[in-house]
C-alpha cells in the first residue's frame, strides 16, 4: 500500500511497476538489500538493455524511489 508515502514517491513508484515488472518480479528489487550508489549503477546498466523502454527521466524516477524505499527498511 503506497498510499502513506509521499506523493513524489507515489508517482515514482508507479514509473517503477510500469517498468521493473517488465522484466523482473517486483520483490526482487524491493528486497534488494543496495545502497544509493548501487542503485544508481544498476538503472544505468537497465537503461542501456535493449527493449527496457527506460529512459533517462524514468530511470531517474525508478531511482528515486528505490532509494527512498531503501531508506526505510534501514
Amino acid at each position: 500500500d503506497v498510499s502513506g508515502w509521499p506523493p513524489e514517491q507515489q508517482k515514482n513508484y508507479d514509473i517503477y511497476s510500469a517498468k521493473c515488472s517488465k522484466c523482473h518480479p517486483l520483490a526482487r528489487s524491493v528486497n534488494a538489500r543496495f545502497t544509493a550508489t548501487e542503485w544508481k549503477r544498476y538503472m544505468k546498466r537497465m537503461i542501456r538493455r535493449p527493449n527496457s523502454g527506460i529512459n533517462e527521466e524514468q530511470a531517474a524516477a525508478i531511482y528515486e524511489f528505490l532509494k527512498y524505499k531503501s531508506s526505510q527498511e534501514m
